[in-house]
């Protein structure tokens, strides 16, 4: 599988700078959202650093914008689904029930970025208890 290029990278950090400008927010605003210092949020918008998929999602809800928008183009979307483990963080297979596709529909019509790290928050809690 072939990993998304630093120019890609490039790319994809340059939507996230412009669409941070554009709501206002300084690189330590997105930082403390994401859980990464303000240098870290500057590395991976001059492409300095590369971006995970999963990272990508954490900027688009702070950023309160869809991934895809700071993917861009079809491809490198594409691309960047591709590489996507086919295990949890936790190292448990992903379970594609009918619960599962019914909590995913109701989190993605949550709009506030605060709310939906609560709830990631609140499930990756209850699934450790």
């Amino acid at each position: 599988m072939q990993k998304a290029s630093a120019q890609d990278d490039s790319k994809i950090g340059k939507r996230i700078r412009e669409r941070r400008k554009l709501l206002g927010l300084s690189l330590a605003d997105v930082g403390a959202e994401i859980g990464v210092s303000l240098q870290q949020v500057h590395k991976y918008e001059t492409g300095c650093n590369a971006l995970c998929p999963a990272k990508v999602v954490q900027f688009a809800l702070v950023l309160r914008t869809e991934p895809g928008e700071l993917f861009g183009p079809a491809q490198i979307a594409e691309e960047a689904i591709l590489t996507l483990p086919e295990t949890g963080t936790l190292g448990t297979p992903f379970n594609h029930t009918a619960e599962t596709i019914e909590l995913t529909a109701a989190f993605a019509k949550i709009r506030d970025p605060r709310r939906r790290l609560s709830v990631i928050a609140l499930v990756e809690t209850l699934s450790t208890t």
